[in-house]
């Protein structure tokens, strides 16, 4: 078997021919869509409309190629690579949408061509493909575990038919089965549709979002805050005193329920959303190098306080995330984050919004 992803030129003609004759003969409603959205048969409106160039409406940028066996000269199939994802594509659709023609299925392609699409997805970047199926159809869901594909979930689509999601990672890192997605979102911290993994997200820098939650609890009429020691294993910062709870917000989730759901995992704290004050937002940017690997962090943040006295004991880290915490005043962090006398990845124009946003509060 020697196959060969090509993008389609007039040399291909009569191959795309044979193919799509084939095809819709048997088949008018197969993937990918985007080689059966115009008529083959107007081969220069067709190639030139093959591809998505900009993203419109649900569409979004992409590359199709198609499958070609060198050793007879045909094509034997097609894929569609979207170069990353919306809110629906996350639910629905993926990354890449396959097909091999009827006459070569059941020969091993669709896990060869699998294979080669995401060696494409390789050169675009994407650490994270997703690939979905109809549950009923075995033959694809083989091709795709077949390539590592690891089944996350199966959910109704809008035809009420069941597709099952799977995930491949091809960042090379170990660990988490499934990436953490999340909006990409604009200046003002705004979701644009577009959805990537938090591992993309740094690598590239792709602005998203995160809350941060400042604990604050009062000493002699001052103001004390928690900090968290990050531990060393964190893909960044490692062993850093850090904010009380912060978080990345998933995909499809807003600041408070993200913020009160990391408070609950990370420190064993249960609030209502009243109880959290916002401080302000913030921009974040920056570059850094952990591990070995470029970290560019492009954060759109908001702050919030919450003033809980508890002691450290009352509280309860969870030990993959956080080494320890410990309660500071206010002016001494400070000074302290000021001087770097400690070592933390805590902005000081980050304490003094936390200490404006408390001057309501003070007793």
């Amino acid at each position: 078997m020697n196959l060969q992803l090509v993008k389609l030129s007039e040399a291909y003609r009569p191959q795309l021919n044979d193919m799509m004759a084939e095809w819709l003969s048997l088949e008018q409603d197969f993937s990918p869509w985007s080689i059966r959205k115009n008529d083959y048969r107007d081969f220069d409106y067709y190639l030139a409309h093959l591809e998505q160039k900009e993203p419109q409406d649900e569409r979004v940028p992409d590359s199709v190629f198609f499958c070609l066996d060198t050793n007879r000269n045909i094509f034997v199939g097609a894929v569609n690579i979207r170069h990353y994802l919306t809110s629906s594509l996350l639910f629905t659709g993926g990354h890449i949408g396959d097909g091999i023609r009827p006459s070569q299925r059941r020969k091993g392609y669709a896990t060869a061509m699998i294979g080669l699409a995401l060696e494409e997805c390789r050169k675009l970047g994407i650490p994270w493909v997703l690939m979905t199926c109809d549950r009923d159809n075995i033959g694809s869901a083989k091709s795709i575990r077949n390539n590592g594909g690891i089944l996350e979930n199966e959910v109704l689509n809008e035809e009420g038919v069941w597709e099952q999601r799977y995930w491949i990672n091809l960042s090379g890192a170990p660990g988490a089965l499934f990436p953490e997605m999340l909006d990409v979102v604009d200046e003002e911290g705004n979701p644009t549709g577009m959805v990537v993994s938090r591992d993309q997200a740094h690598a590239q820098g792709i602005r998203h979002r995160t809350s941060h939650v400042w604990l604050v609890r009062f000493r002699s009429g001052k103001p004390q805050i928690l900090l968290q020691k990050r531990c060393r294993t964190k893909d960044s910062w490692p062993g850093c005193y850090d904010i009380s709870s912060a978080g990345h917000i998933p995909a499809g989730v807003d600041f408070v329920p993200s913020a009160l759901r990391e408070l609950r995992e990370e420190l064993g704290v249960e609030v209502a959303p009243e109880q959290l004050l916002l401080c302000g937002n913030r921009h974040i940017r920056e570059d850094r190098v952990f591990h070995g690997h470029p970290f560019h962090d492009r954060q759109y943040s908001r702050v919030f306080a919450l003033i809980l006295d508890r002691e450290e004991s009352e509280l309860t880290p969870q030990p993959e995330e956080i080494e320890s915490v410990r309660w500071m005043d206010l002016d001494e962090c400070i000074r302290s984050v000021s001087r770097n006398s400690f070592p933390h990845c805590i902005y000081p124009e980050e304490l003094e919004m936390v200490k404006r946003g408390l001057g309501c509060q003070l007793p």
